[in-house]
């Protein structure tokens, strides 16, 4: 497997109770890659990174993983966080399990910086808004120094301008070498953000190249399905 394959997945069919939710999947996700995944409520998004990752053994097929990958994934329910009663600093420190010492603070910090936080380390969390706690998120995922990094719909529920903000983010992440894999229902994002696509329909992945393939087709949508 080569150092910049990070997950191959070779035919493989995964499911739930002996039923079947994706069958004869192969993916392959590479180091630097933006990956949108697309696809209906109950298509199999979830399932498709949960057997990726490891957490979902596959009935069927064959799943590679680089050895001692580090993936780290960041849940669309970012508003949970405003009930702890600890600083921007304090939470992005949260996933480190290692005692205080200046390794923990200058990951901490390093994390803070490439999400743009640093002069709000020391505000409560409730005390900053979605998209700064978004970013938050982020920096702690980036704490731990993953390869992979996943993240569902993080762009629900912000404004325009702390979208962008966030896809500026992921785009100086993966230009730094981290696999950026983004779950959405937005079309049009995963074909003008994407490297590939991976558009999931009726049990099957079809892997996209925006641009080459109508993402619209491949989950068998009219044209006109596509968000503007």
């Amino acid at each position: 497997m080569s150092d910049d394959h990070l997950i191959q997945m070779s035919n493989v069919t995964v499911g739930y109770a002996a039923k079947p939710v994706l069958t004869g999947v192969t993916w392959t996700v590479q180091r630097g890659q933006a990956w949108y995944v697309v696809g209906r409520n109950g298509a199999g998004k979830s399932t498709l990174l949960a057997t990726a990752l490891g957490r979902l053994s596959p009935t069927s097929g064959v799943v590679h993983r680089h050895s001692h990958l580090n993936a780290a994934s960041i849940p669309q329910q970012c508003h949970l966080i405003t009930d702890l009663p600890v600083t921007l600093h304090e939470f992005v420190g949260l996933g480190l399990i290692m005692p205080s010492s200046p390794l923990r603070r200058q990951l901490v910090d390093t994390a803070l910086a490439t999400c743009g936080l640093t002069g709000l380390a020391n505000r409560q969390v409730w005390q900053v808004s979605g998209g700064e706690r978004r970013r938050a998120m982020i920096a702690r995922a980036l704490a731990l120094r993953p390869e992979i990094l996943v993240l569902d719909e993080p762009a629900a529920g912000l404004d325009a301008e702390s979208e962008r903000d966030l896809l500026g983010l992921l785009q100086r992440l993966r230009a730094d070498g981290v696999t950026v894999i983004y779950v959405t229902h937005d079309l049009h994002l995963a074909a003008t953000q994407a490297t590939h696509v991976a558009a999931i329909a009726n049990g099957r992945l079809t892997v996209v190249a925006p641009g080459e393939v109508s993402i619209e087709r491949a989950l068998a949508l009219p044209e006109s399905a596509c968000p503007r």
